[in-house]
This record gives structure tokens, sequence and C-alpha cells, in this order.
């Protein structure tokens, strides 16, 4: 069953939803949260403290295309910077608008294959040429695995994900080679 949340979008007088509001700010509306300084999880918290029935989170123009795939406990967007910017402009042409958040839709798509998390080194770096750059490459961001017990999954990212996954492809092909030929 999807889940859908309609309401009025709320920009806060907090844009970036940084302390508890008080309870009865919001009667179900979806809340917008600016990305930056505190955790998404406590934005989201936040918000729902004062009665938010779902949550945009905006990028800021730092952020660009990073957006994460987070477990919350409203229903919850994150928007890369461009769909901030169009959502900001939206909501200030006036009053009475109305959004509705539906489940995630997959998303296979080849023009995602060229993007990097932006906490990675992309390189060649050119102003400094002895800063490395990553020869391999794998999977590490939003990635959906086991947590701390066989019956639990979460979205997790980082090292934890990307040293993993290349590590058991490589013994996997490790294994294929005849002991008399490995090196």
């Amino acid at each position: 069953m999807a889940r859908r949340r309609s309401s009025t979008p709320a920009i806060t007088g907090d844009p970036l939803c940084g302390t508890a509001f008080a309870p009865g700010t919001w009667t179900g509306e979806i809340v917008v949260c600016d990305r930056g300084t505190y955790a998404l999880v406590d934005k989201v918290a936040n918000a729902a403290a004062g009665g938010a029935g779902a949550v945009v989170i905006a990028n800021a123009d730092f952020n660009g295309l990073q957006t994460n795939a987070i477990p919350h406990e409203l229903p919850s967007i994150h928007l890369n910077y461009a769909d901030s910017e169009a959502l900001r402009t939206w909501l200030a042409t006036g009053s009475g608008h109305i959004a509705t958040i539906t489940d995630a839709v997959v998303a296979v798509d080849d023009a995602y294959g060229d993007r990097m998390a932006t906490g990675s080194s992309r390189g060649p770096n050119s102003p400094v040429p002895d800063v490395i750059k990553p020869d391999l490459i794998a999977p590490g961001s939003d990635i959906l695995a086991a947590y701390k017990t066989p019956e639990e999954y979460n979205m997790i990212g980082g090292t934890s994900m990307a040293s993993p996954m290349p590590l058991v492809r490589a013994c996997y092909c490790a294994r294929s080679i005849p002991t008399g030929h490995r090196r």
C-alpha cells in the first residue's frame, strides 16, 4: 500500500530545523528543512515533534546532487539542489500550495553511472599532482544491507560498504583461478 502525504508545504522559522518545534506547530503539513549543520534524522525528528506530517530535506548549493536514502520516522524526501531551488521558487510564488509525497520509485538509468559521492576523490588533481585519485571505485552510498541482526536492514554507506563489496568479488575471482596459476 502506498503511503501518501498531501498538504500545504510549510517553510519554518528555523530553516535548518535544528531544534524540536513546539507541539502543535503544524497539523500534518509537509515541512521543508534546509540541509546543513544538523543530522538529517534530527531534522525530521524535530519537525515530527511539532506535528509535521512529512518532511522535505532541501539541499544547499554545496550539496549539489548528493541525496541520502535514510529511514526517517515520517514520510520524507531528500531533494538535490536544483530541485530544492525549484521548490523554493514555487513556494515563494504565494500560498495555498498543495504537495504530495508518495512511495519511492526505483530508478535504473545508465546516466546515473558516472556519479560519485561528494566525499570521494574523483581525480586527477592537476593543482596538486601528488594527491591520489581512485583507480578502483565501488558502490558505497545508500546500500541496503544487513544491520545489527539478520532480520534488520538499513541504508548504510562509506568504507563500511565500499570496501567489502570489491573484496568479496576479488575473492570469488581468485577462487576461480587454478592454484598453480595464482601469483
